[in-house]
């Protein structure tokens, strides 16, 4: 929304940046202050004031209002400098196919991928935000269907790339929409205006124009759907990144910066891992004993759960802490790995096991597996690995590790 906002600056004061990220604009139309249109500004300020006025009444068409009386001023705008519409040819063309030149494949690629992560996001952001608000049922896979055939239908009539837009979406809701037939109303009122009043539609300000998409995501420019995240304290790093990535490097540059950020932590907070030693709380329950510190060692014998998921990462560190637990439990002739937060294995975490396996067998230690999810069990079953034998694997709980009543034994 502060992008949209932003981004209607130069219609506002009449500029003409070569950027159209953020910063760059905002520094060029600082450069070019002596340049602005102080009437079409001034007539942006009245219209978007106006709008804001007229949105609390319910059932008041403001943008209509505003556009019938930009359309009147117009002459009197034109006159000092204020641009308008502009001339619209319609020309209707017949079906056909055309293949790109050999040297506009390249470029063409790279435009279709960067337009199709632009369209995906804005898109799906604003289908998430509106459905939730409203309380709508949402499926993807549908949305995207439509979105896609949206396009190929847009692509054969020569037309541009089709996505739900946001400040579109917002106008939609703005003028109290209640249904998918919205959509068809305005298409129909649409095409009875571009018939009707074309000559008319040209003659609207842009300033007036810019107003009216500022007022449609005003309602967004909000701070509180960022709090939480810093309430929660989780994903406060990858939020600020993603905002402050798409106000520098534009919608989708900044939402890749994003992702390949947060995909960062996320490896960074898997590699880094941490292992829980359990004891006995009550009958049946193991838990960690570090946040339980009442929970009862069982004698003879070590249970151990790693907190994130085994894979190439993080497999060797995990049987690493593995391995300087059993020392500092020199009297444990049974070790209990409890694999609850793993729910597959790659091979780096199965040569892991493997090695850690071995080194107890050095020692006469048994290892018992708990809690093994399905893809995890038939991987190492899989495997045959020369000191874990596969009853070592059939354990469905760590309880039944401990008494030695696994699936095999019963």
């Amino acid at each position: 929304a502060l992008v949209i906002v932003l981004q209607q600056w130069p219609s506002l004061a009449g500029t003409h940046p070569h950027s159209n990220n953020v910063l760059p604009l905002l520094f060029e139309s600082v450069r070019q202050a002596r340049a602005w249109n102080l009437t079409g500004l001034t007539a942006g300020v009245i219209a978007l004031g106006v709008l804001l006025l007229l949105q609390r009444l319910r059932y008041v068409p403001g943008a209509l209002i505003v556009i019938i009386g930009g359309i009147a001023a117009a002459p009197w705008l034109s006159a000092r400098g204020v641009a308008l519409t502009g001339p619209i040819h319609l020309a209707p063309t017949a079906l056909q196919f055309a293949l790109p030149g050999a040297h506009q494949w390249l470029p063409l690629i790279e435009y279709a991928i960067a337009l199709m992560f632009i369209l995906y996001a804005e898109s799906w952001s604003s289908v998430r935000s509106f459905a939730l608000k409203h309380d709508d049922h949402v499926r993807a896979n549908r949305e995207l269907l439509a979105l896609g055939l949206a396009n190929v239908v847009a692509g054969l009539l020569h037309g541009t790339p089709v996505g739900a837009g946001y400040s579109g979406t917002a106008a939609n809701e703005a003028a109290g929409a209640q249904s998918r037939w919205a959509g068809v109303g305005a298409a129909a009122v649409l095409l009875l205006l571009v018939v009707v009043f074309l000559p008319w539609i040209e003659r609207i300000p842009q300033t007036v124009l810019a107003a009216i998409v500022i007022q449609s995501v005003s309602k967004s420019l909000r701070i509180a759907p960022l709090r939480p995240y810093f309430q929660w304290r989780r994903d406060r790093a990858v939020t600020v990144i993603a905002f402050c990535g798409v106000l520098v490097f534009g919608v989708m540059n900044g939402l890749l910066a994003a992702i390949a950020f947060s995909l960062i932590m996320l490896l960074r907070s898997l590699a880094s891992p941490h292992l829980s030693i359990l004891g006995r709380l009550g009958v049946h329950d193991f838990v960690s004993r570090e946040r339980y510190p009442g929970a009862a060692l069982i004698p003879g014998m070590l249970i151990v759960r790693p907190e994130e998921p085994l894979f190439f990462a993080n497999a060797e560190p995990v049987m690493a802490l593995v391995r300087a637990a059993v020392r500092a439990h020199s009297d444990a002739k049974v070790l209990v790995l409890s694999l609850e937060e793993s729910p597959d294995l790659d091979g780096t975490s199965i040569e892991s096991l493997s090695e850690l396996a071995d080194w107890l067998a050095a020692r006469g230690i048994e290892l018992r597996i708990a809690r093994l999810k399905g893809a995890a069990h038939d991987a190492l079953a899989a495997g045959h690995l020369p000191h874990l034998a596969a009853s070592a694997l059939e354990y469905a709980s760590v309880d039944d590790a401990v008494s030695g009543t696994g699936a095999a034994q019963s």
